[in-house]
């Protein structure tokens, strides 16, 4: 009997010691990979076990095979999943992709260390495990740190209301804005719903400010004192030759009002040879026109709130494709004039649309910052239209 009980005590000692005080949490902050949607980085936590394989949670998992993925995505409908990996293998895959990996460990005692590994491993359970991402509010950082908050008693959070002076359009620019086509699809894409001025804590939706917030909380030290909440920083490695992140990144408007004149001037040159021209407008026309259908429909039909409110929309939209029609019909002996009228009055009435869109953001009444797409944009209106003193 005495063995049986000091068996069960033996087994009640080993499971209430199951992370033992050399168990070690970090908080792991990956850069910025080379797909447009790994531009921002990730963030997950590892647990280091001292005596079995360190575990990664992670919750930026998505997979097209989800049940009508592709018609949710659209609509703005994302789920993600909360998933337990091996920290070994996905930090070996971080490093083989050329990606920035900084482990901080946390400053935690035993019992909050347990807290916080049943709180994840409970995260990942099947029932528990998909959420509904928000690029901006619930994506991999938030939810984590929204338990760090509740594990340190509001320190994590405390004072992160102050305004940063800065915008999701700003921060999101930082990080496209070394490659050209990636920062001018952002910019365009975006409307005005992101651009107002973000609190600190709204700033930390990405990885590298949750990082650097952790950095800065001192957290209570059980006596009476503080302590800092990252005991020690590792960088497990660094990425070479990589596109940089720029911060207080400028909007590209003079590069573009310069690149915008220079295909507005090939274009004037181009009207010269009737047929080259039109067939440049067919072109033109479709690809815009169903860029701006594409960003007409999920603007106003789907749940992308921070594509809501696009002023872009004045520039290229749904009857953008009339450019490319008319441009057919003028490669046409009959409907030529037709065309030419068509497109005439298309690019006039879009022209003046364009012109009171700038006197509503002098005013402003607008507050979309998509100066450097307009820079981009309308000279090629501009030069273009009937407007013969503009020419």
């Amino acid at each position: 009997m005495k063995s049986k009980i000091l068996i069960l005590l033996l087994l009640f000692s080993t499971f209430t010691q199951l992370y033992s005080s050399e168990t070690k949490i970090y908080l792991a902050t990956i850069g910025p990979g080379d797909d447009i949607f790994l531009r921002w980085g990730h963030f997950a936590i590892v647990v280091d076990y001292p005596e079995k394989k360190d575990l990664l949670f992670d919750y930026g998992n998505f997979s097209f095979s989800q049940d009508e993925f592709v018609p949710n995505f659209i609509k703005g409908i994302m789920t993600y999943l909360k998933l337990r990996k091996s920290a070994d293998y996905e930090l070996r895959a971080y490093t083989l992709e050329n990606r920035d990996i900084i482990l901080q460990e946390l400053n935690l005692t035993p019992k909050q260390v347990d807290i916080y590994i049943e709180k994840l491993l409970n995260e990942v359970k099947p029932e528990n495990r998909y959420y509904q991402y928000d690029h901006y509010y619930n994506n991999c950082v938030s939810q984590m740190s929204d338990f760090l908050d509740n594990l340190t008693d509001g320190e994590f959070y405390k004072g992160t209301s102050k305004l940063t002076g800065r915008s999701f359009r700003d921060l999101s620019r930082d990080y496209v804005s070394s490659n050209y086509l990636y920062n001018t699809l952002i910019m365009f894409v975006l409307g005005s719903k992101v651009d107002y001025n973000i609190t600190q804590k709204e700033s930390m939706f990405l990885p590298d400010y949750t990082a650097k917030r952790a950095d800065e909380v001192y957290i209570s030290n059980g006596n009476g004192g503080k302590k800092p909440l990252v005991r020690d920083k590792i960088i497990l490695n660094r990425s070479k030759g990589r596109d940089p992140v720029i911060v207080n990144a400028k909007p590209k408007v003079v590069l573009n009002l310069i690149i915008g004149s220079i295909l507005a001037l090939i274009s004037l040159g181009l009207s010269r040879f009737r047929k080259v021209s039109n067939i440049m407008q067919v072109l033109v026309g479709l690809i815009f026109g169903l860029a701006g259908s594409l960003l007409f429909f999920m603007s106003f039909f789907t749940e992308h709130y921070y594509i809501h409110n696009n002023w872009n929309l004045i520039m290229i939209n749904p009857l953008t494709i009339s450019l490319f029609i008319s441009g057919v019909l003028k490669l046409t002996k009959r409907f030529k004039n037709l065309g030419y009228r068509i497109s005439s009055l298309y690019i006039d009435s879009t022209l003046l649309l364009i012109a009171f869109m700038l006197v509503l953001k002098a005013t402003g009444l607008i507050v979309q910052g998509n100066g450097e797409i307009i820079a981009l944009i309308a000279p090629l209106y501009l030069v273009n239209s009937s407007f013969k003193l503009l020419r």
